[in-house]
Formats: C-alpha cells, sequence, structure tokens
C-alpha cells in the first residue's frame, strides 16, 4: 500500500481516516473511459451524536461514488465505502464523515474550486463541464452557489454620478458614487 499516500496527495486529500483499497479503469454510459479509486472511511466514533450515548455498533458500510476531477484528460472517481454505525440506546444510524465532500453532495471541493477558477478564465459551461468531466447544468450549478451578490443600498442619495468606462482587458466597467460625498455606491465589470 505504499502507493496510497501520492494517490490521496495527487488529489490533496489529507484525511488521515481514508485508506485506498485500490484502483480500476471501467467504462461508464457513454463508453468513456473513468479512473477508478477504491477507497474506505472508518474511525472508531466515542458517542452517539443524537443522544450522546457511548453505545455504538459497527452497522455496515454506504457506498458513495464522488466525482475527483480530471487529470491529463482522465475522469477520475472515488467509490468511497463510508462505515455506519448505529446506537443501541436511540436506535438511531450515522455514518463516517469527510471533510472531502458537503453532505449529500457527490463533487468534492475540488472539482468544485477547478470549476470556478475555469469560469475565472472566461470559459463557457459546456467548455467548463467537458474539461471536468460533468454536465453543464452541474457547472451552473456550482457557479451559482458562489455568487456573492453586492450588497443593496437601502437609501439612495439624492444627486448621483455614474460612468462607464473602458478598464483594464478590454473590459467595461461602470461605476456609480454620491455625487456630494464621492463614496461609491456600486461598480461593475462586465467584458467587451
Amino acid at each position: 500500500m505504499s502507493l496510497t499516500n501520492p494517490i490521496l496527495c495527487l488529489f490533496e486529500i489529507t484525511d488521515p481516516n481514508l485508506i485506498v483499497t485500490g484502483i480500476s479503469k471501467e467504462r461508464c454510459s457513454t463508453n468513456q473511459r473513468i479512473h477508478v479509486v477504491h477507497a474506505t472511511l472508518s474511525y472508531q466514533l466515542l458517542k452517539c451524536p443524537h443522544c450522546g450515548h457511548k453505545s455504538l455498533i459497527k452497522n455496515g458500510t454506504h457506498m458513495s461514488h464522488l466525482r475527483l476531477g480530471t487529470l491529463s484528460g482522465g475522469r477520475y472517481e472515488m467509490h468511497l465505502k463510508r462505515q455506519r454505525y448505529q446506537c443501541k440506546d436511540c436506535s438511531k444510524t450515522c455514518g463516517a464523515k469527510t471533510k472531502l465532500v458537503n453532505r449529500n453532495e457527490t463533487f468534492t471541493h475540488n472539482i468544485k474550486h477547478q470549476v470556478i477558477v475555469l469560469a475565472r478564465d472566461m470559459l463557457t459551461s459546456k467548455e467548463i463541464a467537458k474539461l471536468c468531466g460533468i454536465s453543464p447544468s452541474s457547472v451552473q450549478r456550482i457557479l451559482n452557489a458562489n455568487i456573492h451578490l453586492a450588497y443593496r443600498v437601502k437609501h439612495l442619495p439624492e444627486n448621483l454620478c455614474f460612468d462607464e468606462f473602458r478598464s483594464c482587458n478590454h473590459w467595461m466597467s461602470f461605476n456609480c458614487c454620491d455625487a456630494v460625498s464621492h463614496r461609491r455606491i456600486c461598480y461593475f465589470k462586465r467584458s467587451a
């Protein structure tokens, strides 16, 4: 198992509870070759997250299919077996968690970051989807979740100054400010 650490380092995975059990190549429904990293996630829980009692027992595993991203044009996925636990007192179940993905999601933080970086380079969602190995609607979902809208001003000033000008790299920019205090109200930048 000397290969497991370099494989995890390749995708910037630092979870110490993650153990790589194997690597295989599979074909998906679109006849595309996928590199699959098989891994297990298991650690000992001390108490139940629901009731707080120390009466947890192992209760099987749950398979998660995670998208890791692309390397040298190949699509990589992780089939992750997560350990399940059941509490003897409250009979509720819980599973092992990782910081690799958010709860109930299949895209890792690494692939989300890759989508945002490619979007900053002014690529279309179809091009980003092709490079990352995901669908264009997933690209739009990731981008919409990471858009931070500017705050809205409660009251507009009585006198406004605004200007549209060409800024660096042939970008058109719009600036709006208060005519009396010269405080900026809004600023937008869009491509030419």
